[in-house]
């Protein structure tokens, strides 16, 4: 069985008069596909938020745990460096594509940013004297920050 990723544990969001999430909990595996469903109201983009430390840690009950270890976002950016990344919907964009041409082609974009980040990075690096530029930036590729909607 492949490791935890991610994992929430009892996550509760209250705000005056509203309890958004009660008692959430849920484990993310590597190699595992997961989609956020439900109907309005029932908390997804609230977990959204506390996951890309919109809301940030101490906000709400609970904890989030990335490879075993508590994660206490403050900020997207500090969810951004533990590898976390928010897709937005945008339904407007291409109305006439299935569901896999769609998945095929965030695919391809993140394929895209990913190689923008590692070529970026071997500039960098080869600038720095800390490695040359024809040299394996596989193994230091570890993330990626997405741009975000728009």
């Amino acid at each position: 069985m492949n490791p935890v990723v991610l994992q929430a544990d009892n996550i509760t969001k209250k705000f005056p008069g509203v309890i958004a999430l009660k008692a959430v909990g849920f484990d993310l595996r590597s190699g595992e596909i997961h989609g956020l469903s439900g109907e309005n109201g029932a908390g997804k983009s609230t977990l959204i938020k506390l996951l890309s430390g919109i809301y940030p840690y101490g906000s709400y009950e609970g904890n989030f745990f990335i490879h075993g270890q508590l994660a206490k976002f403050r900020s997207l950016a500090d969810a951004q460096n533990a590898g976390i990344a928010v897709i937005y919907q945008e339904l407007a964009l291409v109305n006439d594509m299935t569901v896999a041409q769609g998945v095929s082609r965030s695919a391809a974009a993140l394929a895209k940013i990913q190689g923008q980040y590692r070529s970026e990075r071997a500039g960098r690096k080869a600038r720095n004297g800390t490695e040359t530029a024809g040299g394996n930036c596989e193994s230091a590729f570890k993330k990626f920050q997405h741009p975000g909607p728009g």
